[in-house]
């Protein structure tokens, strides 16, 4: 008996120590997140059961890369290249003038 917990402690460790790695690597900066993730050889599809039911990805995921904004926060400041042109815009030029919605996507 004294064995088997013995054992259970220390897979539990094992575990708690990849969840906590995932959450540490999920919570890098994107660039270097993909890297890292582009360097792990796996056979395994995100999709798999391996990733479904054994490490929870999509609640370490979206726990890590929630971000620190809440509903009524002003928005951080940037400012993008147009499309169309060599202008740019910035979204404090827009600031208690009018709403704004970002739209990101793909034209392909």
């Amino acid at each position: 008996m004294r064995v088997t917990a013995k054992i259970l402690v220390v897979v539990l460790a094992l575990y708690a120590g990849v969840i906590g790695a995932l959450y540490t690597i999920i919570s890098l900066p994107p660039g270097r997140f993909a890297n890292i993730i582009a360097g792990i050889p796996t056979s395994e599809a995100p999709g798999s059961p391996v990733f479904r039911y054994l490490l929870p990805l999509e609640p370490i995921f979206k726990t890590a890369r929630r971000g620190k904004l809440h509903v009524g926060d002003i928005a951080p400041d940037f400012d993008l290249k147009l499309v169309h042109g060599d202008s740019r815009v910035r979204l404090s030029s827009f600031r208690d003038q009018k709403p704004v919605v970002l739209i990101f996507g793909s034209y392909t």
